[in-house]
């Protein structure tokens, strides 16, 4: 396990956070990671939305 502290943090959470701790407990694996985040404001017509992806190769 290991842990990463971040007090300017990556540019996914750069504008929701002002530090961010990411929690490692097991290696990497090959893989696809997706995410999405929507907000919304229904009575001012506001929506704000983001997605990321990410590819991991492991090579040992």
């Amino acid at each position: 396990m290991r842990v990463e502290y971040y007090d300017n943090p990556p540019t996914h959470w750069a504008t929701r956070a002002d530090q961010v701790v990411n929690v490692i407990t097991r290696n990497p694996e090959t893989g696809y990671v997706f995410g999405a985040d929507v907000s919304s404001a229904v009575t001012t017509r506001f929506v704000d939305a983001s997605a990321s992806a990410s590819y991991t190769v492991v090579s040992h």
